[in-house]
């Protein structure tokens, strides 16, 4: 969660747009049917995010800019708030739109904040196609020889509990920019202000997040599961009490499936765009790691993005050339300078060096950046003096020299046992667990 937010912030979305997020609800058959179709899946998503990119455009054209490029991220999340299955959106989408410029650079037009009325035609346009695009997809299919399905029995909203049809025709108080149309929901009232990049991080680790809280998950003396909600439902209750093979089967249907995507680019922020280079020099540059950085005096000035863009082709033709697998395979010899037979990352070591950059960093941060930009704790400062710096010197595999460490520390050898091993449970109480009335 963190390593992703930290990715887009540093290397996606530039911090001079104010950012808003999306929220797409679908009715509660429909998660079900998107739940165990990736295909299904992406062709929602894309028939919302043009709906949202047509509004855009729209205002764009209004204000005198015509050829213009929109931008999304989108984060699927298949769990709710109660450990339950829920299929949703959560799109990150710029107010505003990118534009190539008389000089051929990038620009941003800075768009005004929709309104309740334009959210709301977004999502009936949006709900529209979703319904049409699943009743097609159900033409001709049987079920049992008994003739095609209905799509009007298979994609109709559940009817609701009273409390949740109130909620449908009553909106809450603060409903400003948050639409609910036939059991669909779009909320898009959460903004974060340009250059506020504090913020935008928090926003972007929220819409990455796991499905449920360790904190608020605790066990019974009894045995059961007890999970705190966020927030009281309508009928007062405030935790949910599930049994443990409930609650493990709960777990399962939140697992995402294989090799499928759960985080998506659209528009300008595609890997493929045409613009996503030009976005480049618009990005803040990536903060120096002290864990990674070579020891040396520090540069007077770190260059731009565009200068650290200078140096990928030069790597990315070294970067075909890797180390030789075995000691006595020599390197071919070539006239390309120092860098000969050295890995990408010692390839922008080197440069960096040479040029006086800044180092950019990987695409993962390591496990000291990452207690540093979440916990801002740095768990490589010298604990003697205050400004060295903590190297790992080596990484000790050898028994008898472990245990010598340890002893001399004072800290334990031994390995801790684990539990027993155990049988699978009751056939005769997972039947009755798997007939229970959990709506799950």
């Amino acid at each position: 969660m963190a390593d992703t937010a930290a990715h887009l912030v540093d290397r996606v979305l530039p911090p001079q747009a104010r950012y808003r997020q999306w929220v797409l609800s679908l009715p509660i058959n429909i998660r079900w049917v998107l739940a165990r179709d990736s295909e299904l899946r992406s062709a929602v998503l894309r028939i919302f995010v043009r709906r949202v990119f047509a509004l855009q455009r729209r205002h764009a054209r209004q204000l005198g800019i015509k050829p213009c490029s929109p931008g999304a991220v989108t984060a699927i999340q298949f769990f709710g708030g109660a450990i339950n299955l829920n299929v949703h959106y959560h799109c990150l989408i710029p107010d505003g739109v990118f534009y190539e410029t008389a000089d051929g650079s990038c620009a941003l037009l800075s768009l005004p904040a929709p309104t309740t009325q334009e959210v709301g035609r977004v999502l009936q346009q949006a709900a529209k196609r979703i319904v049409r695009l699943l009743e097609s997809k159900t033409e001709g299919v049987g079920a049992d020889d008994e003739g095609p399905i209905d799509p009007s029995a298979v994609f109709a909203p559940r009817r609701a509990t009273p409390w949740q049809q109130a909620l449908f025709e009553h909106p809450p108080r603060d409903s400003q920019r948050c639409v609910f149309v036939d059991g669909f929901s779009l909320h898009a009232n959460t903004a974060v202000n340009a250059y506020d990049t504090a913020g935008l991080e928090r926003l972007c680790r929220y819409l990455v997040r796991s499905s449920f809280a360790v904190e608020r998950l605790s066990q019974l003396d009894d045995g059961r599961i007890c999970y705190s909600l966020k927030r009281p439902w309508a009928s007062g209750q405030t935790e949910l009490v599930l049994d443990p093979v409930t609650f493990l089967r709960r777990l399962a249907l939140l697992m995402p499936p294989a090799r499928s995507h759960l985080t998506r680019y659209h528009g300008a922020f595609a890997p493929a765009a045409r613009m996503r280079h030009k976005l480049r020099p618009m990005q803040a540059p990536s903060p120096l790691q002290p864990c990674d950085t070579p020891p040396g005096p520090t540069p007077p000035e770190a260059p731009s993005w565009a200068q650290h863009h200078s140096l990928e082709p030069a790597l990315a033709r070294h970067a075909c050339n890797p180390q030789p697998r075995h000691a006595t395979c020599p390197t071919p010899a070539r006239n390309d300078g120092p860098t000969i037979g050295l890995t990408p990352a010692a390839l922008l070591a080197t440069a960096c060096a040479l040029t006086g950059a800044t180092r950019l960093r990987q695409r993962y941060l390591d496990w000291a950046s990452l207690l540093r930009r979440v916990w801002q704790i740095d768990v490589l400062t010298c604990p003697r003096c205050s400004d060295g710096r903590l190297t790992v010197l080596a990484a000790i595999s050898d028994p008898p020299v472990v245990d010598k460490i340890l002893t001399h520390l004072g800290l334990p050898t031994t390995i801790p046992h684990s539990a027993p091993p155990r049988g699978p449970p009751d056939p005769h109480q997972l039947d009755v667990a798997w007939c229970s009335d959990d709506p799950a």
